[in-house]
């Protein structure tokens, strides 16, 4: 059975029943779903930055019931990948958009992917330049 660790933004998205991340999630057992520390404390972040307060709330409310669920089935997954983590790193070019206005990879980014190769997890995020970059990253678009 894959065991599959949700990006940053699958994380969210899932916070907002955004179709596409619902409808994946329908069809994978809910004890293959984990979720990393790094991603939490960044979704809590920009939960933070939310201005209107009924939306905060049920974004709270969401990753609260999201958190109970996969720990259930001891889904946090700290941050212990810091070899893997060092590499990506000094890995330049790591775009999560390119074109005209590039993005790069962020550090915290860089965590949670580093998190899912030294656990050999599955990477459960939208098409991004930087996957095929990665060496033996594997990758799920829901």
């Amino acid at each position: 059975m894959s065991i599959y660790l949700l990006s940053t933004q699958s994380l969210l998205d899932t916070l907002t029943n955004e179709p596409a991340m619902k409808a994946w999630k329908a069809t994978v057992p809910a004890s293959s779903i984990k979720l990393s520390s790094i991603s939490i404390g960044l979704a809590l972040n920009d939960i933070a930055e939310v201005r209107d307060s009924n939306e905060k709330d049920e974004l709270n409310d969401a990753l609260d019931k999201t958190i109970q669920s996969v720990k259930i089935y001891d889904g946090i997954v700290p941050f212990d990948a810091a070899l893997v983590w060092s590499k990506l790193m000094r890995m330049k070019k790591l775009l999560h958009q390119d074109g005209p206005d590039p993005i790069e990879v962020s550090s915290e980014s860089r965590m949670v992917v580093a998190t899912a190769l030294d656990k050999g997890f599955t990477l459960v995020d939208a098409p991004r330049p930087f996957h095929s970059a990665i060496p033996k990253l594997k990758v799920k678009s829901p």
